[in-house]
């Protein structure tokens, strides 16, 4: 018995197959048994033959192996790549906050702190002395 089905708790692959088997042969039987009886036709033989022939188990170990080398690769990109999202939603957020705050701000506001500023850093003097020295 397998890993995966003892973990699934499914058939094995190999008791799978032999019943797939069983199933043909006895498809097979069916099949002779109608063609010796004449009630089938020939195209209709050649159907249930490409039918039959087109009848596969997937591989169940091969496709669990290859969902776990996708879902790690998925998962090691995930840890790669989490720090820049966590950084980018926060400077993302901050950024929607503070343009939240100035876009409410009337315009008016600005230019009172625009005159305030350059009162406040010395623009109203530097003014009179470029005034005075004409």
């Amino acid at each position: 018995m397998s890993l995966w089905s003892t973990i699934t708790g499914t058939t094995p692959q190999a008791d799978q197959q032999a019943q797939l088997d069983a199933k043909k042969v006895a498809y097979d039987a069916a099949l002779q048994r109608r063609i010796d009886e004449g009630t089938i036709t020939n195209d209709q033989v050649s159907a249930a033959r490409d039918y039959e022939n087109g009848l596969t188990l997937e591989d169940t170990e091969a496709g669990a192996a290859e969902g776990f080398t996708e879902g790690l690769a998925e998962g090691w990109q995930n840890v790669l790549t989490a720090p820049g999202r966590a950084v980018g939603a926060v400077g993302g957020s901050a950024g929607t906050v503070l343009w939240g705050i100035l876009k409410n701000i009337p315009w008016w506001a600005y230019l009172i702190g625009v005159i305030a500023a350059f009162f406040y850093l010395g623009g109203s003097l530097a003014m009179l002395r470029r005034l005075v020295r004409r």
